[in-house]
């Protein structure tokens, strides 16, 4: 790399480390870690995958191995949700100066979060399916 092109490098690189001191709001550095999007948008297809099975991912679904494959998807699901659930209410607990481990019903809190979400998709289906009757 040429001088000059150096030069230039460093130039943006020390703005931007600037930039990142003044504007620390639009950042998470050294911060309690968030879920990443690619993460979310894993967990958002593989509950599209139990809401409609065999329609959004061509994994072979029949009848006999519905069960299984419809529980251990909901089984992954329900990990990810706690795991990301915790590190969103973690993340908004340090933005109020507390620490979520501290809180003695953190814990139960993820999991009512969690399942409440888990036990709406059943509904959520029978929704979706008078949604599809009203479009034929």
């Amino acid at each position: 790399m040429s001088i000059k092109r150096q030069e230039k490098l460093d130039q943006v690189l020390n703005q931007l480390l600037k930039s990142y001191r003044e504007h620390s709001e639009i950042e998470l550095i050294g911060s309690v870690e968030l879920p990443a999007k690619d993460s979310i948008i894993r967990l958002v297809d593989d509950i599209l995958v139990v809401l409609y099975p065999g329609l959004i991912r061509q994994e072979s679904f029949d009848h006999l191995n519905l069960p299984y494959l419809a529980g251990q998807k909901l089984v992954s699901i329900l990990e990810r949700l706690e795991l990301y659930t915790e590190q969103v209410l973690c993340w908004k607990y340090s933005q109020e100066g507390d620490n979520c481990h501290d809180n003695q019903q953190f814990g139960e809190q993820i999991e009512q979060i969690t399942f409440s979400f888990l036990e709406y998709l059943p509904s959520l289906r029978e929704t979706l399916a008078l949604d599809v009757e009203a479009i034929l």
